[in-house]
């Protein structure tokens, strides 16, 4: 994620990656790699002449970097999943707010150029009401090269729910303009020697009515990977797929309607594109620290549902106006 991220950062007009810091030996050769002063201390980076910092560690580590970022006034940009606890959600909310600077979280399936195709088509009515989905992610994880650290809940706070399940409940709420109210899953490790869940499913009712079923999985062949949706509507459906083909299917069509995806920017590019925009404007940025809480909220209560055997519903916190 550094690397994607400081690569898409170069990109844009009139910034510059000032700096990269890590403790372990990968960044000092990341670094390198891309011609950056390294520092093993984030703090006497945080110290320098900058704006702002994105934060790619593991999850456990998101609050206290965070916190001291804002302390020093810089804006962040925090990679998903935002925290592994509500709590830590909350003091990093509380943290950027009291020192105004703008948190925005790295929900990345919200900037691929597919989905915000999709969601403009949501948007101007095209299926009508959004009332039902299905969502996927499927892949191979821990193969040579994976990050060995996502299998130790000590710093990664869980398994594929809370890595990759973060993002299709994210981008569901975004299709739905719905937070998730309610969920029921069922989980488990089946294939991984991990502490967290390689498998995963849930049932997700949304505040609005809406509902969708997600899947979630580590254990697919590498050749498989598929990272799709299907949201159905009252007059249409819309078939996703991330990385490939997506079709518009409505009533009055004869057939599937294959949906133009713009080409050029990727997901991390329009992602830190919003980033840096939302400094320069001085607004909330697209996808802030609530929008990050209410996805982390919705797998902690997924995890309880899979401990307690039944439905949980979700611990929102409300956003305050501007």
């Amino acid at each position: 994620m550094a690397r994607a991220h400081a690569i898409a950062l170069s990109r844009i007009e009139d910034v510059e990656v000032v700096g990269l810091a890590d403790r372990f030996p990968q960044g000092a050769a990341l670094s390198r790699e891309l011609g950056l002063p390294y520092f093993t201390d984030y703090r006497a980076m945080l110290e320098k002449p900058l704006d702002a910092v994105t934060v790619c560690l593991p999850h456990t580590l998101h609050r206290e970097v965070v916190e001291e970022a804002a302390r020093a006034g810089r804006h962040v940009l925090c990679e998903k999943p935002m925290a592994t606890t509500l709590e830590d959600c909350d003091a990093m909310i509380d943290a950027c707010e009291r020192a105004g600077v703008r948190l925005m979280i790295g929900q990345t399936h919200r900037f691929w150029p597919a989905s915000i195709s999709a969601k403009q088509l949501i948007s101007a009515g095209r299926i009508g009401r959004p009332i039902m989905a299905q969502d996927w992610i499927a892949w191979a994880g821990f193969y040579p090269g994976y990050p060995g650290w996502l299998a130790d809940n000590r710093l990664a706070g869980g398994g594929i729910l809370l890595d990759n399940g973060v993002h299709s409940l994210d981008r569901l709420s975004w299709f739905f303009d719905s937070r998730s109210a309610r969920v029921t899953a069922r989980l488990g490790q089946y294939v991984h020697p991990i502490d967290g869940e390689d498998n995963g499913v849930m049932l997700v009712e949304f505040e609005n009515g809406a509902y969708a079923t997600v899947f979630e999985s580590w254990t697919f062949p590498r050749h498989a990977t598929e990272c799709a949706a299907l949201i159905a509507g009252t007059k249409g459906a819309i078939r996703l797929n991330t990385w490939g083909k997506s079709y518009l299917l409505t009533s009055d069509s004869d057939g599937p309607e294959e949906i133009p995806i713009p080409e050029g920017a990727d997901g991390f590019d329009l992602q830190l594109m919003e980033f840096v925009a939302s400094i320069r404007e001085g607004r909330r940025p697209s996808v802030d620290g609530y929008d990050g809480r209410a996805a982390v909220a919705a797998v902690l209560a997924a995890y309880e549902s899979e401990r307690c055997r039944r439905g949980q519903d979700i611990r929102h916190r409300e956003r305050p106006a501007e």
